[in-house]
């Protein structure tokens, strides 16, 4: 049976599904479906179900095969599709918070106070790994991948050690960052938006449900994708 991280990477209209029932596909990828649905309480046999119709009926179309890419192209796309813009988008988030937080009319102060210190944290928590990846992990790991290609193998052992421990690390930071991450849904209500709160709160719990997805399928393809290949990288000769 496959597992969901195995189901994520090859039946990518699984996601949408697994993002439903809140099954952990990117840092707890390597269980079964049945296992995933055991621990929620779930049946399996409706959600694999589920799965089977939406294999067959799923009409999203992908503009990139992410086991298809290679590995200098996943980096290019982990680079423009979420590093360029996180900074922006979380001192949007940000500033919409603080708007809120300073509106009489907002209606959900205390939410507000409860979860945007939380946020806070992981906004930081979030810029330094990403600079950490760019600046450290992507290019040891370019350098290695042209050794390799050009059977350069000096000094390969020192940047093979270098390499897994940045890995090693940066994986010890994803689970801050999902834990952050957790915390800010935990407090926000599960982004639930009371009957009365303002437009303005009930915007910013849709762009905090949509970032959570996103972060998500990044952490996915660093996971269980980027980080087994680098290691598979690393023991090459």
């Amino acid at each position: 049976m496959l597992t969901l991280k195995e189901l994520a990477i090859h039946v990518p209209a699984s996601i949408r599904l697994f993002e439903k029932y809140e099954l952990d596909y990117y840092r707890n990828g390597g269980q079964t479906l049945r296992a995933a649905c055991a621990g929620k309480g779930l049946s399996f046999e409706a959600v694999d179900n589920e799965l089977s119709q939406l294999r067959e009926s799923a009409k999203i179309v992908y503009s990139f095969t992410l086991e298809d890419m290679s590995t200098e192209r996943l980096v290019d796309f982990i680079n423009g599709r979420y590093h360029a813009n996180e900074q922006a988008l979380l001192n949007g988030m940000q500033e919409d918070m603080e708007r809120l937080l300073a509106d009489p009319a907002c209606g959900q102060h205390e939410r507000l106070e409860s979860f945007v210190p939380l946020f806070v944290q992981l906004k930081a928590q979030l810029l330094l790994h990403s600079d950490e990846e760019d600046e450290v992990l992507f290019p040891l790991m370019r350098r290695l991948s042209e050794q390799r290609r050009n059977r350069m193998l000096k000094d390969t052992p020192g940047k093979s050690a270098k390499l897994k421990q940045a890995i090693a690390a940066l994986s010890k930071e994803h689970e801050v960052i999902i834990n952050l991450l957790e915390a800010v849904k935990t407090a926000a209500r599960q982004f639930s938006v009371p009957a009365d709160a303002s437009p303005g709160y009930g915007a910013l719990m849709h762009n905090l449900l949509l970032f959570e997805q996103d972060m998500h399928m990044h952490l996915h393809i660093e996971n269980n994708i980027l980080f087994p290949r680098l290691l598979a990288l690393c023991e090459t000769h």
